[in-house]
């Protein structure tokens, strides 16, 4: 479970660091367009990509997070540009998509 989240020097977030804390097992973030929600998504699935900003896991066990937005659609539900109508159902099935071999009949 995810403690808390330091987020700063990123997107619309300023350089003194927003801090939350007493966090729960689910929390739900809403706002606005524009007032860094995805930025809070893309923060909890690659910290280490943002310098400015960290996640303090309970107990310091990371766990597998998957967080739902336009990303995570883009990653996920892209279409394949070879076959037509066929796309992809989740993460691991991403790579299969990207190193198969495609016949095309004649």
């Amino acid at each position: 479970m995810i403690e808390s989240l330091t987020i700063s020097k990123v997107a619309t977030y300023p350089e003194k660091p927003e801090i939350m804390n007493g966090l729960k097992s689910l929390n739900f973030i809403f706002g606005s367009n524009g007032t860094g929600k995805t930025t809070i998504g893309r923060v909890i699935t690659a910290p280490s990509a943002f310098p400015g900003c960290s996640v303090t896991w309970k107990g310091g066990t990371l766990l597998q997070t998957l967080v739902y937005n336009s990303d995570f659609v883009e990653r996920n539900f892209k279409p394949a540009e070879d076959l037509k109508g066929v796309f992809t159902l989740g993460e691991e099935q991403i790579g299969t998509l990207n190193t198969a071999t495609y016949i095309t009949p004649h």
